[in-house]
């Protein structure tokens, strides 16, 4: 888990209280937060009050990581289609927070607005005439413990997305409501009690119409897409690597006092705290592979096969084992290149 982004969100009610200037620097509201179809500059003390609230809650939430895949290791926009309709949306814990790191392409424009997110499992943003950057999500999860009209279970999340770059915060103060169909969509919905509907855009097409500004729908995106991460890495531990790692537990969590000094050199000190790492294993390294040669031996040259999805006709999805195929009679292939052929041979 990246500790320094983790730390400067939790002690973020701390710098706006000491440093209102330097907060509103690091700290910038989406798109669809305050701007000319709203109020105009959410109340300090609701703020404050919010800022207090969700550093404590996360402090006290069970917390995972799921970093950004490397390379080919990667699941395939069908495989994520398939999986997502095969999978049962639930949440570990009733308290859950999700730090997940992707690689997104924007510009400027794109990032001062935050539009145009992909909901999928690895979240790019558009790739408008943009330069490589790093981006972490962070979201809290938390199951409301009712349903909706259908019976399926109602969560709410909130999430502040952290861009490496300019190591800065894109919130949104909002706690969205949302449950999942049978299908795998969703539906979501803001409370209009919520202490910030009133500086949030919720402007619509038609009365009781889907919200239609492209920020707040992204910032939503991007729960449903954690949350989904979440699902398909916990269900289905054939593709994911699973480790622990130790520091301060939940229980403790409330004894850790908060510094005063928003800086990296303070938060670098900071004790980790407990979580896990779920990592996008696709080619056996978590010790669950055959890596024993396959039966092939024809025209293919020596290559990897991760693992990958094999879906029968009754819709059951199993995962066929990383494994070896091919001849080295013919070649080796490692990724892409090919640095072993016939024409090598004398």
């Amino acid at each position: 888990m990246n500790n320094l982004v983790l730390q400067k969100l939790l002690h973020s009610p701390m710098l706006f209280k000491n440093n209102p200037s330097k907060f509103a620097r690091n700290f910038i509201p989406s798109g669809h937060i305050a701007n000319e179809n709203t109020e105009k500059e959410i109340h300090p003390n609701i703020l404050s009050g919010f800022l207090e609230f969700h550093s404590k809650r996360i402090q006290q939430s069970m917390k995972f990581y799921i970093p950004e895949p490397e390379g080919d290791n990667r699941l395939t926009e069908d495989e994520v289609v398939k999986l997502q309709n095969d999978i049962t949306y639930f949440l570990p814990y009733k308290s859950t927070f999700i730090q997940s790191e992707a690689n997104v392409e924007l510009n400027k424009k794109e990032k001062d607005e935050f539009l145009s997110f992909n909901s999928g499992i690895d979240i790019d943003m558009a790739k408008l005439n943009a330069k490589d950057v790093t981006a972490t999500y962070n979201v809290y999860l938390e199951d409301t413990e009712t349903v909706d009209d259908t019976g399926s279970p109602i969560y709410r999340g909130c999430v502040f997305v952290y861009f490496n770059d300019s190591n800065d915060f894109y919130y949104d103060p909002n706690d969205y409501f949302y449950s999942f169909r049978e299908d795998g969509s969703y539906t979501f919905w803001l409370p209009e009690e919520g202490s910030f509907y009133v500086y949030t855009d919720t402007t619509a097409p038609y009365d009781n119409g889907p919200y239609s500004n492209p920020s707040l729908n992204s910032m939503v995106a991007l729960i449903i897409a954690a949350h989904t991460k979440l699902c398909l890495m916990l269900i289905y531990p054939q593709i994911t690597n699973t480790s622990s790692v130790k520091g301060i537990k939940i229980e403790n969590a409330n004894r850790v006092p908060l510094s005063y000094k928003f800086s990296t050199s303070e938060f670098i000190r900071k004790p980790k705290y407990e979580h896990k790492i779920l990592k996008l294993d696709l080619f056996g390294t978590n010790g669950t592979s055959n890596t024993g040669n396959s039966n092939e031996t024809g025209g293919r040259a020596f290559h990897a096969v991760r693992k990958h999805i094999r879906q029968y006709q009754d819709g059951k999805i199993t995962f066929v084992k990383a494994h070896f195929r091919g001849s080295k009679d013919i070649g080796i292939v490692t990724k892409d290149y090919e640095f072993k052929t016939n024409t090598d041979r004398s």
